[in-house]
Formats: structure tokens, C-alpha cells, sequence
């Protein structure tokens, strides 16, 4: 059986006390997006414990142990963000319900302010770096730089509380221009991008990113220091957010592990071939066609063309960046949906416990309509009731192969 502590933090990532005597709570944790958390209390009893009731940015750290043996582990740390308080209309008891995001929401909270075609607003580089350069220059003190390019740490988050992980150079290259964007949809993007981009060439390595909750000396915090002072770093994962398990346990309906599974293949807005057009008129115009060859000779009549203009690309490796995009967005829909499912196992089933067989970012190994797949746990949802039980879920909606 799973345990739990939960910590109310101050805004500096400080234990303030352990968190008890509440009515359930309910967290996602996803290799992709903003995470979030809510937690119910009866409003009298929260009063007691906290006054004021709220502030915008403490925190609720989340730790679980999977089962009895296994270490405390930290799940994330969540930024309150919303109270609600409510009288409940069954019984009039006075309730507050609390709600949370993780680290990624630092991003959410800022733009790429800088002048249009400046260095802090189009670049090149690789995918991983821009990244965190792109970071860098909106959100980290002492790199921190206002609208007309002049260093301001008044944008900043606070002083060595938010800190970025060291470039790695492992992205492929790309040329990105995204003045007066969220900083969140440009990363996104950017990691959309190098899906694409790994679509068309497989040594174009995938990257994710993340925003996790780190002791300020940039190790993760564990109970062994229980008021260490944390913050957040911001960090990329090349090919894979978590790990990969496809020699494990495998998930289908017949083990009890996987729910309502639905698989889709659609070639309904299929491109294969793609034709990107740069600089120039007519016939002084550059032109560059690119093909998926095994995919058009799927049948007679499986060529499928899109023209991409580029007028801003100015060499041949340019426009092939931008043909690998567009291959990548036009590729034919290979789609399982499938929901994971926390089980203890028993005499005829595996056990696929969440936090030991399988976590949030893991490849598992997937049988489903006579097919093997290789699946990505995108996001985990998890619920506790008022008496303790637990109801995990992990959800993929991707490509299946």
C-alpha cells in the first residue's frame, strides 16, 4: 500500500508543517505539460493551521512511497495559486479547496518581450540550447534582459532560486523566430519541433523539458534534510523524459493493466512529398523536394504532396530543416489511446505497480489489436480519498509507431 507525506512550503521552498486532517487531494503529474494539484480541507480546521489561509506561491510538495520498503520519493512540488472557499450546500460545512500548478508555470509567467528580429527574439542553434538560452534571457537573474535588450533583474525569479541546467548541444539545429510569445508556447513549440525533426531523421534526437523542484544546491531534496531550502531548475531530457521499460512487464487488456484501449491509423491528411520553396522569383526561385519514399510506395496512388514556403531561409540546409518539419507534420496517424492502470497483480496477472514498474515519461511495452507497440506514459493522475485510498491512472494519446 502507497503512503504519503505532504508539506505546505513558504514561497522560498521551506517546510512550514506537514499537511494532515484533509478531506482528499488529487495531482497530475505529465512529460509534456503544466502539472496540477488540488487539495480539500474543511475551512475551519486550514484556519487553524495557516493564518492568513493563503499566499500566491507557497507550495504543497507531494512524496510518496509506492509500498511498504521503498524510499519516500517526491512526486513535485506544486505553486498554490487559487483558494476556493465554499460553504457545501449537503451539510453547510465551510470548505476551501486549494489549487496548484508545478514549476512549468514559472514559464507561463513570462514573454520574449525583446524587439522583432533581435538576438534574444530569432535564433539558431540547437533545440536543447535555444531552449535554455530562450529561459535565460526572460526568467534568470543575472541574464535576465528587458524589451530593448538591457540587462534587468527585475523580470528575474528570485537569486539563486531559479537556476538552468547547463547547455548539452544534443537537439538537432533549428533557426526559430518567436518576438511577443509566451515563453512556454515557444519551448513547447520548439519541442514539437524536434519530434518532427527525429520523424524524419532518427538520429535527430527528441527533447523534452522540465521545470523540477531541486535543493538550491542543485541536488534533489530528500526527508534526510527536512527544511532544506528549495527552488526550481529548468532542464532538458534528450529521447526519452523517464525510462525506458519495454523489456518489463507488458500492458494489455488480457493482464488487467491496461483500460479501454483504442487504436487509430488514418492517412486522411497524409504529405510524403514535400516541395520548399525560399528566396527568389519564378524560375530564379529556390526550390527543394524532399520525399518519403517507403511511405509513397505504400501504394500506386500514395503520393501525396505540400508546398512550404521559406522565403526567410537563405542556404540548402535551411530548407531542408524546413522539409523535415513539414514531413513530420504530415505524417500518416498511428494513434493508440490507452490508460494504465496501478495494479498489485495476482496469480495470473504481472503486477504494474505506478512508481515501480511504470512512472510519469516511461516507454512500456503495449499489446493491442494484434499489434506490439512502444508507448510513452504522457501523464499520471492521481486521487486520494478521506479515507486514504488511492485511485492511479496513467493516460497516453500519442503515436504508436
Amino acid at each position: 500500500m502507497a503512503t504519503y507525506e505532504l508539506w505546505l512550503t513558504d514561497d522560498s521552498g521551506r517546510r512550514m508543517f506537514a499537511l494532515e486532517k484533509y478531506n482528499n487531494f488529487a495531482y497530475s503529474r505529465s512529460a509534456y505539460y503544466l502539472s496540477t494539484l488540488q487539495m480539500q480541507f474543511n475551512f475551519k480546521e486550514w484556519a487553524k493551521m495557516v493564518q492568513p489561509f493563503f499566499r500566491p506561491d507557497w507550495r504543497i510538495e507531494v512524496w510518496r512511497s509506492p509500498a511498504y520498503g521503498y524510499p519516500m520519493q517526491r512526486e513535485d512540488a506544486y505553486m498554490l495559486r487559487k483558494p476556493e472557499v465554499y460553504t457545501r450546500e449537503e451539510d453547510a460545512i465551510q470548505t476551501i479547496m486549494l489549487r496548484g500548478r508545478n514549476g512549468m508555470d514559472l514559464l507561463n509567467r513570462r514573454y520574449a518581450i525583446q524587439y522583432t528580429d533581435t538576438q534574444f527574439t530569432t535564433k539558431t542553434d540547437y533545440i536543447d540550447d535555444m531552449m535554455k538560452e530562450i529561459v535565460r534571457e526572460q526568467c534568470l537573474y543575472g541574464s535576465c534582459y528587458d524589451y530593448a535588450g538591457v540587462l534587468d533583474n527585475d523580470r528575474a525569479f528570485p537569486q539563486g532560486e531559479f537556476t538552468v541546467q547547463a547547455d548539452l548541444s544534443l537537439g538537432p539545429s533549428v533557426k526559430l523566430a518567436f518576438a511577443d510569445r509566451n515563453v512556454l508556447d515557444i519551448i513547447k513549440e520548439l519541442m514539437e519541433l524536434s519530434f518532427n525533426m527525429n520523424y524524419t531523421l532518427s538520429t535527430n534526437r527528441k527533447i523534452y523539458f522540465g521545470v523540477v523542484p531541486v535543493e538550491l544546491t542543485g541536488t534533489t531534496a530528500t526527508l534526510a534534510e527536512p527544511n532544506a531550502q528549495t527552488g526550481y531548475e529548468f532542464r532538458t531530457f534528450a529521447d526519452l523524459r523517464g525510462t525506458d521499460r519495454t523489456d518489463g512487464v507488458t500492458f494489455s487488456v488480457e493482464n488487467e493493466n491496461l483500460k479501454a484501449p483504442t487504436y487509430i491509423e488514418s492517412h486522411f491528411d497524409e504529405v510524403n512529398a514535400v516541395f520548399v520553396k525560399g528566396q527568389g522569383v519564378d524560375s530564379g526561385r529556390a526550390v527543394l523536394e524532399v520525399e518519403n519514399l517507403s511511405l509513397i510506395k505504400k501504394s500506386r496512388w500514395n503520393r501525396c504532396e505540400g508546398v512550404r514556403s521559406a522565403t526567410y531561409e537563405t542556404d540548402a540546409s535551411g530548407l531542408q530543416g524546413e522539409a523535415d518539419v513539414a514531413l513530420g507534420e504530415g505524417k500518416p496517424i498511428f494513434n493508440l489511446d490507452a490508460v494504465f492502470l496501478n495494479s498489485p497483480g495476482g496469480h495470473n496477472t504481472p503486477r504494474s505497480l505506478y512508481g515501480i514498474d511504470w512512472d510519469m515519461g516511461d516507454l512500456l511495452p503495449v499489446s493491442y489489436a494484434g499489434k506490439q507497440f512502444e508507448i510513452e506514459v504522457v501523464n499520471v493522475y492521481v486521487a486520494v480519498n478521506e479515507n486514504g485510498e488511492e485511485t492511479i491512472t496513467g493516460r497516453n494519446a500519442q503515436d504508436a509507431e
